[in-house]
């Protein structure tokens, strides 16, 4: 998307209806990321008019002429008005008015244009993510006890802000503008509603290179079947970026361009993906605090046996991220069917 394609659909919300023009650039914009996007082409598929339904501006709850999908006041920029549209796609039926998209305030909190680094992640049930707080508070002590300092502990407020971190199994990071959370957040309704649950067994304890503690689960198909379903979701919408860094700081950037060595698969993934944690590479886990000093290991010998560490995951959300692989922000969660779609 170029800077001057965005500016062009800036004024979609400025007036209550839609310009040809602009609804022309809007529907050509879908139906290109549709080519790669499966949760875009099932919007914009055969299903459909073969005459896109056009879009009116309106306020938030409100229906539209049959006919017509509404597009919310509050879609200030152009993925606002793609999410917008998206959501009024999925729900379309001739005939019948489709209410407006009502954006949640918080993604509207800040630059739309500002880049932020996504989570598509499970949350974990309720009595994993008791029994993960409970371990990173034991990591925490441990620490505090020989004078290192937690960068943070899960459950508990991030010492640089003001949300807590939240336990969870990281499938794939990205970068994206804020205004494109709306397509994100109905991206993530599409994916849940294909996948299956996947069934989580605690496999072993260790540290990653960071010296922070983890739990990770036992291999199976099921985890390889959901990442690659995220992945072939989400990975056409990150439009090519690629993040500066990594969760503790990798230089994912320099490495891309060799000016930091790292190992061939890991560059490949980077390069095809934008996420260095996939097929082969994915080990799926729960990162559950870490020490300010990388060379410090708490010790895990005392520990319950990891396979008590184990349910059924079916929550899956978009998180903002900060530091050390944190997820912050839940700008969007979603659960998935007993049953997937077929």
């Amino acid at each position: 998307m170029t800077r001057g394609f965005s500016a062009q659909l800036q004024t979609v919300a400025g007036s209550h209806h839609v310009s040809p023009i602009q609804q022309a650039h809007i529907i050509d914009y879908l139906d290109n990321l549709a080519a790669d996007a499966p949760s875009v082409r099932a919007l914009v598929g055969a299903d459909l008019p073969y005459h896109r339904p056009p879009m009116v501006v309106t306020s938030n709850g409100r229906t539209t002429p049959a006919g017509t999908v509404a597009i919310s006041e509050s879609a200030r920029c152009l993925w606002h008005a793609l999410g917008a549209y998206a959501a009024g796609l999925h729900g379309f039926a001739p005939g019948i008015p489709t209410p407006a998209l009502a954006i949640q305030d918080r993604w509207l909190d800040g630059n739309l244009d500002e880049l932020l680094t996504f989570d598509i992640a499970f949350e974990l049930p309720t009595a994993m993510r008791d029994q993960s707080i409970a371990r990173s508070r034991q990591f925490a002590a441990s620490m505090r006890e020989s004078a290192i300092r937690p960068e943070f502990v899960l459950g508990e407020r991030v010492p640089w802000g003001t949300e807590s971190a939240e336990p969870h199994v990281s499938m794939f990071m990205f970068s994206a503008p804020r205004g494109m959370i709306p397509l994100l957040a109905h991206a993530l309704d599409h994916v849940a509603a294909e996948m299956a649950p996947i069934p989580a067994v605690g496999h072993h304890y260790g540290h990653n290179p960071h010296g922070a503690p983890e739990i990770y689960f036992a291999h199976s198909p099921a985890w390889r079947a959901g990442q690659d379903a995220i992945v072939t979701t989400f990975e056409p919408l990150r439009q090519g970026r690629v993040r500066t860094e990594g969760p503790f700081g990798e230089p994912l950037a320099a490495m891309l361009t060799g000016a930091v060595p790292a190992e061939p698969d890991r560059v490949q993934q980077l390069r095809a993906t934008g996420y260095d944690e996939i097929g082969d590479r994915f080990n799926p886990h729960v990162t559950e605090s870490a020490p300010n000093d990388p060379t410090h290991e708490v010790p895990l010998n005392r520990l319950p046996p990891p396979h008590l560490f184990n349910g059924t995951l079916t929550s899956l959300a978009l998180y903002g991220m900060g530091p050390f692989g944190t997820c912050l922000t839940n700008f969007h969660r979603t659960e998935i069917r007993t049953h997937p779609r077929s």
